[in-house]
């Protein structure tokens, strides 16, 4: 684990370092002029001006300027370009943008370009008084082109010598408005290049991640779909989904046909924010099922709470400017969901989860690309330079991508491992169950016998089986037990035991091996010692530990049997019972109160574990405590007793079941109990052989 995290942090770093080199080394020419363009002409605005459009009418490009003409043009500092909505009564509305460029001086032999990067959100622009371009759909259903950079040719009539050239805009305002690079002009190969460049950085690079992470995605659903268990893969797809969702706000413009007419600026960005909440709840749930971790219910109802809330106030805002109005309020209910993503993998590392480090590091490009960000637009005021944290979500996850390739190929090599020295450890178990169990000895000398006799075999394996089981019980401090073990064709695969110290009854187990015949009984004994060792040893660790071991030890014995086993694991202290359930029929409790039956369950919901016995599920086994007291009476009982089937093809059932237990003369004892319910069965039956083994165990507190 230790070499994993090492090459995770590797990978990380490498990744993230790649893309820092990308954007820092290779020129951006819209970035910087004199470095992109080092022959004239490179013109920038020697002053910007603008003017409050009183119309809300669209100037047609055809018409000439003669109503700019009329309007009062204010200087303005070029750095307040990046926030021309505070010009804008209720941040709403036209504004006039006009910039007054140097003269040519010399006749240019190549054509000219207007380069004016990222506007938003909509322009039209004349240079000199000729319409040369607009991007955006204005009002009334105006979309922003926000993260598309404008590049206009320039007529030749547009310009004359030894004259300054006058660049205007009308831009459309609503919330938010902006000139974000800084415009010139020069040759239209230069022009057109910055462009490209720009739209490269804030778009295709989006677009390209978008790609990826919608293959990822699909992938990973399949993985979800073949393998049901593993609902990382689930959820690690739809966070892949979702980010497509969400970077599409980068790169909707540049997509033919995109957006199409119907689709308002205000309903895609609401869409956008959603999305945004969707990936953080999601993120959550990948952290959660990464780890194998379960939420409380209560901390469920909280994340849906704090996830509804600002999707409520998305949903009801009713312009794009008060949408933006509430960003801060709608962002502060990310930071709750955000300090729990984290507090799940660090809490993990501070309990020695090895898998808990390589996901921690796997959220730092994230951290550091925000951090960055930060300074390059908050501090620096560079508003030309790319955002990168996006670059750093797409890292995360790609990351997140190793972890689960690194977790996929250990399991792999584990398996791989595991059938290499198969041969070694079985061998080597064989022998340790030879020196520590002397009943065990006794089993392997009556296999090897039939072996030699196979016309023995199964008499021999019943014979040895039963030798298992005690004849009878002491008489027992403060219980009255009785039970019925009832093979179907000799050889059972029910095991059963009462763990006993002088006249005290400790516990109690019932396990039931998947399959029939002798192989299931095989594996019934074998089970049937690991059960009692690991119930001795474990007297001061909960139950629930206790058949976690269980588990573990049988699927290292039993070797690549097949068999699994269902389980009830009863523990007794004083006036308590604590109580495990792996997979099997349900616990029944009578009242000696008040008669009533019911099945023993967590106030949580379902109470039954998983199988035994299984590789490659690790989810653990939930202890349940509850109170006994006098006359109280607990039926264990294998599934056959419910599942068996008249003529009719009828079930015993669960129902008819608990009926019959009610009835029960529980005040005449135990066997009184396990008598009456047999003759029920039985009678229900009426004649019809069960088709599978059936034990029943009923203890009554005394």
């Amino acid at each position: 684990m230790g070499l994993l995290t090492m090459n995770t942090s590797r990978r990380i770093t490498f990744l993230f370092g790649f893309v820092m080199f990308l954007m820092l080394t290779i020129p951006d020419r819209a970035v910087s002029a004199e470095g992109a363009v080092n022959k004239p002409p490179m013109l920038h605005a020697q002053q910007w001006y603008w003017a409050l459009d009183p119309s809300p009418e669209t100037l047609e490009p055809q018409k000439n300027l003669e109503a700019v003409k009329n309007l009062s043009f204010t200087t303005i500092d070029e750095k307040a370009l990046a926030n021309l909505e505070y010009l804008l009564p209720g941040k709403r509305g036209y504004i006039w943008i006009r910039g007054e460029f140097p003269s040519l001086e010399v006749f240019s032999p190549k054509p000219l370009g207007l380069f004016l990067g990222r506007v938003t959100m909509t322009d039209q622009t004349w240079v000199n008084g000729i319409f040369v371009g607009s991007t955006g759909r204005n009002p009334p259903n105006y979309f922003s082109y926000w993260n598309t950079s404008r590049e206009y040719a320039i007529p030749p009539e547009a310009i004359e010598l030894h004259k300054p050239i006058t660049v205007t805009m009308r831009i459309w305002v609503d919330g938010e408005g902006s000139l974000a690079s800084r415009p010139f002009i020069g040759f239209r190969e230069d022009t057109a290049h910055a462009n490209r460049w720009e739209n490269f950085w804030n778009s295709t690079v989006n677009l390209m991640f978008a790609a990826i992470m919608l293959i990822i995605s699909l992938y990973h659903f399949i993985l979800y779909y073949r393998r049901k268990k593993d609902k990382e893969n689930f959820s690690f797809a739809l966070l892949n989904l979702l980010s497509v969702f969400y970077l599409s706000n980068f790169f909707i413009t540049e997509l033919p046909g995109m957006p199409p007419a119907w689709l308002s600026y205000l309903s895609f960005q609401k869409f956008i924010n959603l999305v945004l909440f969707f990936m953080l709840f999601k993120l959550s749930g990948f952290v959660r099922d990464y780890l194998r971790k379960t939420d409380p219910s209560w901390i469920f109802w909280v994340r849906v709470v704090l996830f509804a809330i600002p999707v409520g106030i998305i949903l009801l805002s009713p312009s794009y400017a008060s949408l933006r109005e509430l960003r801060l309020v709608t962002q502060l209910f990310l930071l709750p969901p955000l300090a729990y993503v984290l507090y799940i993998p660090v809490s993990s590392f501070l309990k020695k989860d090895p898998d808990a480090l390589p996901l921690l590091l796997g959220f730092s490009p994230l951290v550091l690309t925000a951090l960055l960000d930060i300074f390059l637009h908050e501090v620096l005021k560079l508003y030309n330079f790319p955002y990168i944290t996006g670059f750093g979500w797409q890292i995360v996850l790609i990351s997140f991508l190793f972890l689960l390739a690194g977790r996929f190929a250990r399991a792999r090599n584990e398996a791989e491992d595991l059938n290499l020295h198969l041969e070694q450890k079985v061998k080597e178990r064989t022998e340790e169950l030879f020196q520590a169990n002397q009943q065990l000895q006794q089993v392997n000398s009556a296999l090897e016998e039939a072996n030699y006799r196979a016309q023995r075999d199964l008499k021999m394996a019943e014979f040895v089986q039963k030798s298992f089981y005690p004849a009878f019980l002491p008489p027992l401090e403060g219980w009255d037990v009785a039970y019925a073990f009832e093979p179907m064709a000799g050889v059972s695969g029910d095991l059963y035991d009462f763990y006993i110290d002088e006249n005290r009854l400790l516990g109690a187990g019932l396990f039931d091996v998947s399959g029939h015949g002798i192989a299931s009984g095989l594996v019934a004994m074998l089970a049937k010692s690991v059960v009692y060792r690991q119930f001795k040893d474990g007297k001061d660790i909960p139950l629930g530990e206790v058949m976690k071991r269980i588990d573990e030890k049988l699927i290292s014995e039993k070797g690549n049997i097949e068999n699994y086993l269902t389980g009830i694991l009863l523990r007794f202290t004083d006036d308590r019972v604590e109580y495990v359930n792996a997979g099997h029929p349900d616990l029944l409790y009578r009242s000696g109160r008040t008669g009533a039956v019911k099945a023993v369950e967590s106030r949580q919901g379902e109470s039954r574990g998983r199988f035994i016995g299984l590789e490659g599920l690790s989810e653990g086994y939930r202890s349940l405590r509850f109170p006994i007291h006098s006359g109280d009476t607990l039926l264990v009982y294998s599934d056959c007793l419910v599942e068996a089937k008249n003529a009719e093809g009828v079930e015993f059932g669960n129902e008819r079941l608990k009926e019959t237990l009610s009835r029960a003369p529980a005040k005449d004892g135990a066997a009184a109990v396990r008598d009456y319910i047999l003759g029920q069965f039985k009678t229900f039956l009426a004649g019809e052989e069960p088709k599978d083994d059936l034990t029943i165990l009923v203890m009554i507190k005394g």
